[in-house]
């Protein structure tokens, strides 16, 4: 399928079976010395199964984190799997990744051709 650029995080959508997730950062940032910026992201399929996305957003002040899969428990307690992740929004958004703040957001965004529109709102 080639190179195909998602914007500064892995990209997932899904279905009520399986998750489809393209992680390509690059030309998240136009005009840095890499046209990525501060954008670094790992997807981690666990041994349980589970998958752990976290990462940078291009501004390097955004983080994000999450689990995508079944809920499991490990040593660190409960792991919690973000049902809204990879979900489209009536209004057409997907929603992206969920941010690491004091209040957390979910990052949203919706394409139009090579155009990308990016909102968040609140997580709860």
């Amino acid at each position: 399928c080639g190179h195909v650029p998602q914007g500064d995080c892995p990209n997932v959508m899904k279905t009520e079976e399986i998750y489809v997730l393209t992680a390509d950062t690059s030309y998240s940032k136009f005009g840095s010395v890499d046209n990525r910026g501060e954008a670094v992201g790992d997807v981690t399929i666990l041994e349980s199964g589970m998958i752990h996305v976290f990462g940078s957003l291009a501004d390097g002040d955004s983080y994000y984190n999450y689990y995508l899969g079944k809920v499991f428990v490990s040593k660190g307690g409960k792991a919690d799997c973000d049902p809204y992740i990879g979900r489209q929004l009536l209004d057409e958004r997907w929603v992206k990744a969920k941010l690491v703040k004091e209040r957390p957001e979910y990052l949203l965004c919706k394409g139009d051709g090579r155009i990308i529109f990016v909102s968040t709102m609140p997580s709860e």
